[in-house]
């Protein structure tokens, strides 16, 4: 069975000190990648494909840094993202992905 890793993403936690906290796998949709930022308020994240191109950063705080696809910014990241943040809705729980799973013929997302 092949791998579907067309919408994975790379969810990194940064410590204030620059280096990573964690690093997570996870299916990208605006629902899960909304959560994972405000989770992880506490520190900075950046959300990348799995080409390592940047889907979107943020701050401390849970706020949206950077995301240069403007359109899955506000059409899709912003009605998921600022129920959260304003706490009209929790964060959905994220089923992540081991990172030995994924090229393992699993059939992970």
């Amino acid at each position: 069975m092949k791998n579907n890793l067309d919408n994975l993403v790379i969810g990194y936690v940064f410590e204030p000190d620059g280096s990573y906290k964690d690093i997570k796998y996870f299916k990208g949709t605006p629902e899960n990648i909304a959560s994972f930022i405000v989770t992880n308020q506490f520190n900075k994240t950046v959300i990348t494909d799995d080409m390592d191109r940047l889907i979107t950063s943020s701050l401390i705080g849970g706020f949206i840094h950077e995301c240069p696809d403007q359109a899955f910014l506000v059409e899709k990241l912003h009605p998921e993202i600022i129920p959260l943040q304003l706490g009209e809705k929790e964060p959905v729980e994220i089923d992540f992905i081991d990172e030995a799973d994924l090229y393992s013929g699993i059939d992970i997302v």
